[in-house]
């Protein structure tokens, strides 16, 4: 009877750690499934959100594009927006234009391959008539450009659209402030409708100077955002500095919960024109605080 009990009192022990390990697996599952406070694996990033941090090489300007694709490198950048009038730079004669040859164009390439940077964008920039905006198209084409970002003039933009179909490049409409004939997210929208290959470059630093609330211009232009330049700037005034990101009045963590909303997928374009001759640390800083807000999402 003694021996009986024992036996019986071993067994049901063993079953109760089994039980205890199966229900220690199932919570441990669990909480990678779901993830827990300090899972790293819960924390949103730009790469999970399919956004890809850029930089508009006029935030440069002070420098060659070599020297600015070797900064951009150095902040962790791996996509670039080039402008018209550039120099080159790393031993290359000329500057950035949409007439370069085609040897220019593939130093270029050259050029962004060594830093591991793509040219995605470039802008802002618009043709005189159709046969420049087809040197505009060719130009991006060959660069693997797959954005321009321009200001058309109103009667171009059905050939415009034809011709951002035929290339398969997108053009997004800026917003430089007004007077400027795009300054208005409406007119962006106007622009944009029933044509399917133009959309808005949405430059939120410009809204804010002309007055607008950059959040509620980007609920106007929903369905039609190709890209940003992304930029703060320190009052709501058309002379305003640019700052460090969350420092200034455009409300860029409200911008990136936004766009998070509208499950935007695309460019964000830095833009930033205070200090050109040592833009790097207010850059650092800033992405500091978009990846913080990113974290948050």
């Amino acid at each position: 009877m003694k021996n009986s009990f024992i036996l019986t009192f071993l067994t049901l022990s063993l079953i109760s750690i089994m039980i205890s390990g199966c229900n220690r697996k199932e919570n441990s599952d669990d909480s990678k499934k779901f993830g827990s406070v300090d899972d790293s694996s819960t924390v949103m990033t730009i790469e999970d959100l399919d956004w890809k941090l850029g930089a508009q090489s006029y935030t440069f300007r002070k420098f060659t594009l070599e020297d600015a694709l070797v900064k951009m490198k150095d902040l962790g950048l791996h996509y670039v927006e080039i402008y018209n009038g550039q120099e080159i730079g790393g031993g290359v004669d000329g500057e950035i234009h949409f007439t370069m040859s085609p040897e220019l164009r593939e130093k270029v390439l050259q050029l962004a391959a060594a830093n591991d940077i793509k040219i995605v964008q470039y802008g802002v920039t618009s043709g005189k008539n159709e046969t420049e905006w087809v040197e505009h198209f060719e130009f991006a084409k060959a660069m693997g450009i797959t954005t321009i970002t321009s200001e058309p003039k109103t009667e171009d933009l059905d050939m415009v659209n034809d011709l951002a179909k035929e290339y398969d490049i997108k053009i997004a409409i800026h917003n430089h402030p007004q007077p400027s004939l795009y300054w208005n997210p409406d007119k962006v929208l106007a622009a944009a409708e029933g044509r399917e290959m133009i959309g808005a470059c949405a430059d939120v630093g410009h809204w804010k100077r002309s007055g607008l609330d950059p959040v509620e211009c980007l609920k106007k232009l929903e369905g039609k955002i190709f890209t940003f330049h992304i930029k703060d700037i320190e009052k709501a005034e058309k002379e305003a500095h640019d700052v460090v990101w969350g420092t200034g009045v455009c409300d860029i963590g409200e911008v990136i919960k936004e766009m998070h909303r509208q499950k935007f997928k695309g460019l964000w374009s830095i833009e930033h024109e205070a200090n050109p001759e040592n833009p790097v640390p207010e850059i650092e800083k800033s992405l500091v605080f978009f990846k913080e807000q990113v974290s948050k999402l």
